[in-house]
């Protein structure tokens, strides 16, 4: 270990760890207006040199299929893994993340390291996650991917139905146009049903949702659907 990072409500701990250790110390001090950095993702390139196999982040499952356990990721799997799925879905120092997922989850994770590799944006929702919040998000615009289960798609389409009837048709129009900005939605963690991708096909205007499918046990995505794709998805994707 090179450095302890922190935020600014443990910036006190961690910098009794780092003097104790004599390691580096960097406090995140998020601003309100992101700047764009030109950022270099090192591992895989020939500035740096490093061992592949040397392990480069703990990932823990929640158990789905078994006991919850850690899944230890080398800098061989991290790396391959960012770019298949740098590959798989487009993804360029143009676009702007909205995290609100746990950091030390599976896409929680990836959505951190690809944002990265990549430079691009990374927005971390600044309060408890809820519909709400979102399609007020939605209506300042500039977000352009996000990844969301199946369940809290359902609810943030019923969410905008409550919007629409019963707030102004102003703030309805906010919200949609908006989400007309998200290039890449992905919906992960189980099967989506045929009534949500129709649904949220009409609210994009003719695009579909990425179905997206990986495992803990495998860094990056196993596949992806077509993100560029106006057909119909089967619906055994």
């Amino acid at each position: 270990t090179v450095l302890i990072t922190s935020s600014r409500l443990a910036a006190g701990n961690a910098r009794l760890l780092s003097t104790s250790l004599q390691m580096s110390h960097f406090v995140f001090s998020p601003s309100e207006q992101p700047r764009k950095t030109n950022i270099q993702f090192l591992l895989g390139t020939e500035q740096a040199s490093y061992n592949p196999e040397r392990g480069f982040v703990l990932i823990y499952s929640s158990g789905t299929t078994g006991p919850p356990k850690g899944v230890l990721y080398s800098c061989q799997n991290a790396i391959l893994g960012v770019k298949n799925s740098v590959g798989l879905l487009g993804l360029s120092s143009n676009d702007t993340w909205l995290h609100h997922m746990p950091a030390h989850w599976r896409s929680g994770f990836d959505n951190i390291i690809v944002a990265a590799y990549t430079g691009a944006y990374l927005e971390f929702c600044s309060n408890v996650f809820s519909p709400a919040w979102f399609w007020q998000r939605m209506s300042c615009g500039g977000i352009s991917c996000m990844r969301a289960s199946p369940l809290l798609l359902s609810s943030l389409q019923e969410s905008l139905e409550e919007i629409r009837h019963q707030k102004s048709d102003d703030e309805y129009k906010r919200s949609v146009r908006g989400l007309q900005d998200i290039r890449l939605l992905c919906a992960v963690s189980m099967r989506v049903s045929d009534t949500i991708k129709e649904a949220w096909k009409e609210l994009l205007s003719g695009r579909q949702l990425v179905i997206v499918y990986g495992t803990t046990e495998v860094a990056g995505m196993i596949s992806a659907t077509d993100w560029k794709a106006r057909g119909d998805i089967p619906s055994v994707s």
